[in-house]
């Protein structure tokens, strides 16, 4: 077997020196080549290019109405124009007009609405309470301090006791 490899590695080995060591001078023909010419560019004539090719016309689409996009939301999902415009102006809408306290358990009498009633950390807008704007929240209620704290679109709002 050891023969074996050394016979294919010494034939391998004359063959790869054998071909090395030629002598060859290559000649080749570069008679037929092309030298490719440089076109001078005139800058006068691409400007009255540009000028005349001003007539392009661009027709643009028009953004979506709001309605379209609020169309687009599934139920549940958030208004993305909800939180500047109408949240700001609903918040200043709800009126605390008290709190109550039963078995440790803190509760808000607010006004929203035209509606009166008590809300508490568990209640939620839109789905367990009409007290509230539709997905806001409780986030804490604080008799003590006179305040009730709203989380909507993940901003706290503070609603004081106007007493």
């Amino acid at each position: 077997m050891r023969n074996k490899f050394k016979i294919i590695f010494i034939s391998s080995f004359i063959f790869l020196l054998s071909s090395c060591s030629g002598n060859k001078k290559d000649d080749f023909d570069f008679s037929d080549l092309k030298i490719p010419v440089k076109e001078s560019i005139n800058n006068e004539a691409i400007a009255t290019e540009d000028i005349n090719s001003n007539n392009v016309q661009y027709e643009l689409k028009p953004l979506k109405k709001r309605e379209e996009v609020i169309s687009s939301f599934k139920f549940e999902k958030n208004d993305p124009f909800l939180f500047d415009t109408e949240f700001s102006n609903e918040s200043s809408e709800i009126k605390l007009k008290g709190f109550i306290n039963i078995s440790n358990k803190n509760y808000a009498v607010v006004n929203y609405l035209d509606d009166e009633g008590y809300i508490t950390t568990e209640s939620i807008g839109g789905k367990n309470t009409n007290l509230l704007p539709k997905g806001a929240f409780i986030k804490e209620i604080n008799p003590s301090k006179g305040y009730i704290s709203i989380t909507y679109l993940d901003e706290v709002f503070v609603i004081t006791f106007e007493g």
